[in-house]
């Protein structure tokens, strides 16, 4: 059972992202021996905690990436066993990097990606076209709360926030922007945070190539969804209006 530095990014960065708040983040970063972190890339990346950590971590090298994953893990939570042997590591960032979910959705466009490591299958997005994005993984619900606390720092308040989601349905789906008010209605309109998120227009699948392009081929017959909503082990899928979400066009 090998370790690739891949996992080994995904992990570190996963669990500093559990540790740390978007406040402390560069303090953070620093003390493990990211010198390069700094609070003015930080806030002007627009990009969330993990990925920043991530950007950060590809500049170092295995054995430095190790050792700060470590120095994590024994500075920031009560680990029983601080002498973690090289499996345990393994079995952690197996289930650090599985259980991901990277989530793209409302924005005006598909966000332009491009494979910055073939061989590891590293995306990086250099467009994100007004795309919000998303880390989670399948044991959590993606509340109101949890959407709005990430987002913070572009979204000073909620309604901002919910007028971005609005302004990403389609303004012929009248059903979709239905739907939504009336959600938004039985949930944040009753401040109940705890209430599961509705994400609309998020990114299913992604061809970086047009209809055009193909020489009018179809590669993916949908690349988004109405809507999305994330539950524990579970992900709910809502498609709305519109004929292509039927099985049979008659």
């Amino acid at each position: 059972m090998s370790l690739s530095i891949e996992a080994l990014i995904q992990a570190a960065s996963a669990y500093i992202e559990d540790v740390t708040t978007r406040a402390n983040l560069i303090q953070n970063l620093r003390t493990l021996g990211l010198s390069d972190a700094d609070d003015g890339s930080f806030k002007s990346s627009g990009i969330g905690k993990k990925k920043y950590t991530e950007k950060l971590l590809r500049d170092q090298t295995f054995d430095s990436i190790y050792k700060i994953l470590i120095e994590a893990l024994n500075r920031f939570k009560g680990v029983e066993d601080r002498k973690l042997t090289r499996e345990t590591l393994i079995k952690l960032t197996e289930s650090k990097s599985d259980s991901e979910i990277k989530l793209y959705f409302s924005g005006a466009g598909k966000p332009d990606i491009i494979i910055k490591d073939l061989a590891r299958g590293t995306l990086e997005v250099i467009d994100y076209k007004g795309c919000l994005e998303l880390s989670t993984n399948h044991r959590s619900t993606i509340m109101w709360s949890s959407l709005f606390e990430v987002h913070r720092d572009k979204f000073e308040k909620y309604n901002d926030l919910i007028t971005h989601l609005r302004r990403s349905i389609p303004e012929n789906s009248l059903q979709a922007k239905m739907f939504f008010e009336t959600y938004i209605c039985q949930t944040l309109a009753k401040r109940n945070l705890s209430a599961p998120a509705l994400l609309p227009e998020l990114n299913l699948h992604y061809d970086p190539m047009t209809k055009k392009f193909r020489g009018g081929i179809k590669a993916l017959d949908s690349q988004r969804c109405d809507f999305y909503m994330k539950l524990p082990n579970r992900e709910i899928i809502i498609e709305v209006d519109g004929i292509q979400h039927y099985t049979r066009k008659d």
